[in-house]
């Protein structure tokens, strides 16, 4: 009968006897990753990994991370040699992260893959929405809307202009603002609207007057 262990052949004679003979180190190979990790993110748009490995010696592993993950993205071991790292990132910023396979059978060799995840602020479009008024008047109150949220997140549109009630007539660009408890999340674009100020009415009535035939005006 021959028993093999990492180092050495032993050997185990019909008599009882044991042969321990040195020769070449016999090691079993740890796991391989086999995956190209994905760096970036967006905020509130879904992100994947599919974490693969691979065992030359057909170990049964588990992969696993102790790493702090951007908040709503979870690692699950699919129990094949892979896991699924996904979710939505509900926070921006650099995240170094480190995945671990490690052997449950033959040697419990293991290995590790570093890599960063970059999540990038989510774009909010700002618009203003178009107003009018009289000349001489107050500015009304600007408003408008917004696109590209997240996680049905709401804003809220101001804006602001040049003109002033006794500006003339014509058209002023209405500068879109926004505020939101998650803004700092988000690359901001603002789309101007347009003030256009009217022309007012202005009314001349003439006096009354009277003279004699024959008297100038």
């Amino acid at each position: 009968m021959i028993f093999v262990c990492k180092r050495f052949l032993v050997f185990f004679l019909s008599a009882g006897a044991m042969l321990l003979l040195q020769g070449q180190a016999y090691s079993q190979t740890p796991p391989v990753f086999t995956s190209t990790p994905v760096t970036t993110g967006v905020y509130g748009s879904p992100y994947s990994y599919l974490v693969e490995t691979t065992d030359a010696d057909g170990d049964t592993r588990t992969i696993s991370t102790l790493s702090v993950l951007p908040g709503g993205l979870t690692l699950v071991d699919n129990g094949d040699g892979t896991a699924q790292l996904s979710g939505s990132p509900t926070e921006v910023g650099d995240f170094p992260i480190v995945v671990t396979v490690q052997e449950t059978s033959g040697a419990l060799e293991s290995a590790t893959q570093s890599f960063t995840i970059s999540i990038a602020k989510a774009t909010l479009t700002i618009t203003a929405n178009n107003k009018s008024r009289v000349y001489g008047d107050p500015n009304p109150a600007f408003d408008g809307t917004y696109t590209g949220q997240k996680n049905s997140e709401a804003f809220t549109i101001g804006g602001g202009t040049a003109a002033t009630p006794s500006t003339a007539v014509g058209p002023y660009g209405i500068v879109p603002s926004v505020t939101g408890a998650t803004l700092s999340n988000y690359t901001v674009v603002p789309v101007n609207g347009t003030l256009t100020v009217t022309s007012a009415t202005l009314t001349i009535t003439a006096n009354n007057k009277s003279r004699v035939y024959g008297d100038p005006n």
